[in-house]
C-alpha cells in the first residue's frame, strides 16, 4: 500500500502502529512526533520508502525502532530529536540514501549511530549533537568514533563524485 502525501502519527494514547504493517511507500513526509505511550515502530516493518522528511521526535519512551528495517530510502531528511528512551538506531541497516540533512539531536540515551552503517549518501548536512543526559553519551567514544566513520564515508562519497569523470 502506498499513501502518496503527508503521513502524521501524534496522540498521547497511541501505543503501536500494529494497524500499518501493509504500508510500503509514503510519498510525504513521514512524523511520527509526541507520542507519549509509543515504545517501538511496531508495524512499520514493510515501509521502504519515504519521499519527504522521516521525523521520529518527542517520543519519550520510545526504545527501538527496529521495525524500520526494510526502509532503503529517505527521499528527505532524517530526523531523530528528543526521543529520551531511544539507545540505538538499529533497524535501519538497509537505509542507503538520505537526500536532505541528518539530524539526531537530544536523545540522552543514544549511544551509537549503529544502523546507519550502510547509508552511502547523504546530500544534506549533518547535525549530531545535544546528547546531554544521564550517560552523558556525547563524551562516550563509540558514538564519537561511529559519527567521525560516518563523516568519512560521506567525505569518500563526494569525492568520488568530484574525481569521477563524466562519460558523454
Amino acid at each position: 500500500t502506498e499513501i502518496e502525501g503527508d503521513v502524521t502519527i501524534n496522540g498521547v494514547d497511541i501505543t503501536n502502529l500494529n494497524g500499518l504493517d501493509v504500508l510500503h511507500s509514503i510519498g510525504g513526509s513521514f512524523t511520527i512526533q509526541e507520542n507519549e505511550s509509543l515504545t517501538s515502530l511496531t508495524g512499520l516493518e514493510n515501509l521502504v520508502f519515504v519521499g519527504g522528511d522521516l521525523d521520529i521526535s518527542g517520543n519519550p519512551v520510545l526504545q527501538t525502532i527496529t521495525a524500520l528495517n526494510s526502509l532503503t530510502m529517505v527521499s528527505g531528511g532524517l530526523i531523530f530529536w528528543t526521543n529520551d528512551s531511544l539507545s540505538s538506531l538499529t533497524g535501519l541497516e538497509n537505509l542507503t540514501v538520505i537526500q536532505d540533512n541528518l539530524e539526531v539531536f537530544h536523545n540522552p540515551n543514544l549511544e551509537s549511530l549503529t544502523g546507519l552503517n550502510n547509508v552511502s549518501e547523504i546530500n544534506g548536512h549533518i547535525w549530531i549533537g545535544g546528547e546531554s543526559g544521564p550517560t552523558g553519551n556525547m563524551g562516550n567514544p563509540l558514538l564519537i568514533n561511529r559519527v567521525v566513520n560516518l563523516l568519512f564515508h560521506y567525505l569518500l562519497t563526494i569525492k568520488r563524485l568530484v574525481t569521477t569523470p563524466l562519460s558523454v
